[in-house]
């Protein structure tokens, strides 16, 4: 019987993928498995949640995504159209994961931890309810007790948006 974590992975194919105990089988930042998603087509990252290659954020209202896409690039997508709204431009990057730090960070990391891209937020003002929230206008924010600290700037306003 294969062990199936709640992402729908076995821990065999993990182990194929190159996931697993490195030498002397301690686990230990950043070279762990990655853990499951933050939820299944939850739309958040709350305070030290990740997103791994293939894991998405999806908006609750099912029209947005955003993909951590196997090439390295983290991808904002319109689900009807399809069209590109955003990209973190780390294509072919040996990118990790997408962390949303304690400090109200959001830093995309190398397996050896260190950033490639961040939102460039930080200090004693995010150091609570911090959340990377994927919302149903298409606009990915960084709140912060209610307050905008980051935005991608995709939010769907009255007519079309010019997406690239």
């Amino acid at each position: 019987m294969a062990l199936v974590l709640a992402s729908g992975v076995s821990a065999v194919k993990m182990q194929a993928q190159g996931y697993g105990p490195p030498p002397g089988g301690q686990y230990g930042p950043p070279q762990g498995p990655p853990p499951p998603p933050p939820g299944q087509g939850g739309n958040t990252l709350r305070v030290n949640q990740s997103l791994y290659r293939g894991q998405s954020l999806v908006s609750t209202n099912g029209m947005y995504r955003l993909d951590f896409q196997g090439d390295g690039n983290v991808v904002l997508k319109h689900m009807r159209s399809g069209r590109v709204m955003w990209d973190m431009g780390t294509a072919g990057s040996p990118a990790f994961r997408l962390t949303m730090q304690d400090d109200g960070n959001v830093v995309l990391y190398m397996r050896n931890g260190r950033p490639i891209w961040n939102t460039g937020i930080t200090g004693p003002q995010m150091r609570h309810g911090q959340v990377f929230i994927l919302q149903d206008d298409g606009n990915l924010v960084v709140y912060s007790r209610g307050q905008v600290y980051w935005s991608s700037q995709t939010e769907r306003r009255h007519g079309p948006v010019n997406w690239r």
